[in-house]
């Protein structure tokens, strides 16, 4: 028979999804969600079996006892379905569920012990027909009421659905609301208006329902597994940046008890290969118990503690600087926790101590210097004024025509002191610079006024002892920037006795320019010029060209040296050309200030 074919193929994909139900729900981690799934597919193996018992009756009441066997199966899959429902669409009000519950357990009941089952207080005929488009058969009997309170019920299950779809509605679930919704419409509108609105069976509606929905739970599976195993790859992956972690990382509870620690955090408390962390107690490791006490009230009233420096002893005995992070939070099961991590500054604090004592040792021997520089400053300069003062006196008593060699004598003795002096007033200029004892103190002035008055005053002698030319060129109007005087005025001082000494014959020039945001201050001469090759060292302190001990100037090579550091000092730019026997220029550019 043509509907038997049909009830054992439809009995067949029952068995299958039955089978794959059980499958997900074993790999699922909802078990509540699809467990009903399975119950379901059993309950409706049993609707289908009694449907193919049903037609293969031989006897009335062997047809009667599966016909109260179908809607025993129908009626029983109802409470599974309702439990899935409120599962799906997390629909927490319990009433009507039971209510439901309970309502279908007592049609249940009936059904089974009444001679007839729920529809008919007599059944005369059992008929079947062939045709799938029809009704499976057809029944000749009398109608019980209860039927009609089973149609009653059908409304308060139709109510309970309504509310599932609406909560679900609310919260987001907009596809699934659609989804669910149109199929458990397609599946009332079947059963309450039979075969005349589609013109198929209710069994069809059956087997396409639980089919769809296994379908639909199945990605709902996937999605999960796939979850799973993200959550699993972000696990391990944290799991290998906490064990890779330089820091020890931990969490304890607030009596102290580990519930994490890291690798990193095992090796700095050194833990031996058979000691657990759930064995100890993370404040027992604490050298100084006030340290405890301060970590409790900080973490317990401020919830954070940050940067507490204290000293650990581990299991070895051994005592470890340690620096603690930490912050009060709460674990999966809502309970309070410490999470932190603490790393091991021992190392860095023997630094820290090599650092500080270094400093120490630097400053006490930067006050060195400078006091050396002050007593060799004053306990040279200090004889060689009273050496030139009394050979001036003692050449103005014997001043005569007739001792002109001894006036000579008398003024390469002068010469030479001042040689001297500059000499060391070179050094302890440099000296300054390179151990930071020089104060700067810059200020807003007017080259005109600070700078190239300064430098007139300084040449006139060096112009009247030498016959050079000497020119400045500059603009009308003030030079305003933010310089140091005292260097900026020795920057020149250095370049033009250079200038002076280097120069047999010529002129020496300097030009002062404005562009749009520099003065540019250029000083030239046209003396002997330097090589290529010295300009490379030019700068070094007591460098010379000439290095020689009968080289024709004289000189200590600091001037250049004096220049760069500065040139560094008031943020000038420096740059040199030169050229062996034609002259030298210096051309430097200080940044205007405009008013």
């Amino acid at each position: 028979m043509e509907i038997l074919i049909i009830l054992a193929i439809m009995l067949s994909i029952i068995a299958i999804l039955t089978v794959y139900n059980f499958i997900l729900l074993i790999n699922s981690n909802n078990k509540a969600f699809h467990s009903p799934l399975v119950i379901i597919g059993i309950l409706l193996f049993g609707y289908y079996l009694s449907h193919i018992f049903v037609f293969t009756s031989s006897t009335l009441a062997d047809g009667v006892s599966n016909l109260k066997a179908i809607y025993t199966f129908i009626l029983a899959a109802a409470i599974p379905f309702n439990y899935f429902l409120r599962n799906y669409c997390r629909y927490t009000n319990k009433k009507i569920f039971y209510a439901l519950l309970i309502g279908y357990a007592v049609l249940i009941t009936y059904n089974y012990f009444a001679p007839f089952g729920l529809p008919y207080s007599k059944i005369e005929s059992i008929t079947p027909r062939a045709s799938v488009w029809e009704e499976s058969f057809i029944i000749v009997g009398v109608p019980s009421y209860w039927l009609d309170i089973v149609m009653a019920f059908l409304i308060l299950q139709s109510i309970y659905i309504i509310l599932c779809f609406r909560h679900q509605y609310r919260y987001g679930k907009v596809n699934d609301t659609i989804f669910l919704g149109t199929l458990v419409s397609f599946m009332i509108l079947v059963n309450f208006f039979d075969t005349y609105l589609i013109n198929i069976n209710e069994q069809f509606t059956y087997a396409l329902l639980y089919l769809i929905i296994s379908i639909r739970s199945s990605n709902q599976v996937l999605d999960s597994y796939r979850l799973r195993v993200q959550l699993f790859q972000a696990q391990e992956k944290y799991k290998r940046i906490i064990d890779n972690s330089a820091f020890g990382i931990f969490q304890i509870t607030p009596e102290g008890k580990f519930t994490l620690l890291n690798s990193a955090g095992k090796q700095i408390l050194g833990f031996g290969k058979t000691k657990e962390s759930a064995e100890v107690n993370f404040f027992s490791f604490f050298t100084d118990l006030t340290q405890v006490e301060i970590f409790k009230q900080t973490i317990f009233n401020m919830s954070i503690v940050k940067n507490l420096e204290t000293v650990f002893t581990d299991y070895q005995g051994e005592e470890k600087y340690v620096r603690i992070f930490a912050k009060l939070g709460f674990n999966d099961e809502h309970n309070s926790v410490i999470d932190g991590m603490f790393e091991d500054f021992g190392e860095k604090k023997k630094a820290e101590n090599l650092l500080i004592r270094a400093k120490l040792e630097t400053e006490k021997s930067s006050k060195l210097k400078s006091e050396f520089l002050a007593m060799m400053s004053h306990e040279i300069r200090t004889p060689l004024n009273i050496l030139i003062g009394s050979a001036e006196v003692v050449a103005e008593d014997l001043r005569t025509e007739e001792n002109s060699e001894l006036d000579q004598f008398f003024r390469n003795m002068k010469d030479a002191a001042a040689r001297i002096i500059r000499t060391i007033e070179s050094i302890l200029m440099i000296a300054e610079l390179k151990t930071g004892a020089y104060e700067s103190k810059k200020k807003l002035i007017d080259l005109n006024i600070a700078l190239i008055p300064f430098i007139e005053k300084h040449v006139d002698l060096l112009a009247q002892k030498t016959g050079l030319e000497f020119s400045i060129i500059k603009p009308s109007g003030p030079l305003l920037c933010e310089a140091d005087v005292h260097s900026l005025q020795q920057i020149f001082v250095q370049l033009l006795d250079n200038a002076f000494k280097y120069t047999n014959d010529g002129k020496i020039e300097i030009v002062v320019s404005k562009t749009e945001e520099h003065i540019s201050l250029i000083v030239s001469d046209s003396g002997i010029g330097m090589t290529n090759e010295f300009m490379h060292t030019m700068f070094s302190p007591f460098s010379q060209e000439d290095q020689s001990y009968s080289r024709p100037y004289e000189g200590n090579g600091l001037g250049l040296a004096l220049v760069k550091e500065y040139c560094e000092l008031n943020s000038i730019s420096l740059e040199i050309s030169s050229k062996k026997n034609v002259g030298s220029t210096f051309s430097m550019k200080i940044r205007e200030v405009n008013i």
